[in-house]
């Protein structure tokens, strides 16, 4: 397994989607590129649309592809070098979904979605940057 565990426990609500903060690091690793997300982040893992079919579909899954996705996508903060650009960050969601098993079918759907969909969140938020008031890294 190319990740460490998924250690996180559930803070709270924001804006309908369950915000989860890492308990410890999260690693990744493809043997040429490391991504360290540190204990204390907070993300929503997946997000994914609470529409009945869509949900059935591919909701609860993925959740280290989500995590480190969320993470590649938030703004650097100083001590953290941008070496990763958007469509790099979602080849790697697409790869580490199929780590965790999602099958190929959902991993195109979710990477397609990603691709089209989540590029008005590249860098609206700063890595430690809390989604909830009152918690942060």
């Amino acid at each position: 397994m190319p990740y460490t565990d998924l250690v996180a426990k559930k803070i709270g609500q924001c804006d309908g989607r369950t915000v989860w903060e890492l308990d410890r690091d999260l690693e990744w690793m493809n043997g040429v590129t490391k991504i360290i997300v540190p204990k204390g982040f907070q993300c929503d893992f997946c997000s994914v649309p609470r529409l009945p079919l869509v949900w059935l579909m591919v909701g609860a899954i993925g959740e280290v592809a989500g995590t480190v996705h969320d993470f590649l996508y938030r703004e650097p903060d100083e001590g953290y070098v941008e070496t990763i650009n958007r469509k790099q960050a979602d080849l790697i969601f697409y790869n580490i979904l199929g780590e965790e098993g999602v099958s190929w079918w959902k991993r195109k759907a979710m990477y397609y979605v990603v691709r089209t969909c989540a590029g008005k969140n590249w860098h609206a938020r700063k890595v430690n940057e809390p989604f909830l008031e009152g918690y942060t890294l």
